[in-house]
């Protein structure tokens, strides 16, 4: 299901209503273990950067709760409607979570090693 707007009125479900929709809900914190790939570079210097990507492979989801529609105008929206609405928004906006990274640092020498 797609959300569209024609003219004035925005379909939701098999219905066409005469608004828009704010949408809440509430996100879960993820942690979890991860796999990732990236390249580091350190310099003579000690200057060191990185960058890589990583995707978490044991995820519990879902990641939202309480999805919550309120439409911007005084309407009543038709309950399967509505339900097929939060359905939508639960199986097709939200993903799982890459983590993409670019690290700048500095290595300290290692003192003990100098004579």
């Amino acid at each position: 299901m797609d959300f569209e707007r024609i003219n004035d009125k925005m379909i939701i479900g098999a219905n066409s209503y005469v608004t828009d929709l704010e949408v809440e809900w509430e996100f879960k914190a993820l942690s979890t273990i991860g796999l990732g790939v990236g390249y580091n570079y350190v310099h003579k210097s000690g200057i060191s950067c990185d960058l890589g990507v990583g995707v978490p492979i044991a995820v519990k989801g879902p990641f939202h709760n309480n999805i919550k529609l309120y439409p911007t105008k005084n309407v009543n929206i038709d309950q399967a409607d509505y339900n097929s609405a939060v359905a939508y928004i639960e199986g097709e906006m939200f993903y799982f979570p890459i983590q993409f990274h670019i690290n700048l640092g500095f290595n300290l020498a290692d003192i003990s090693k100098k004579k």
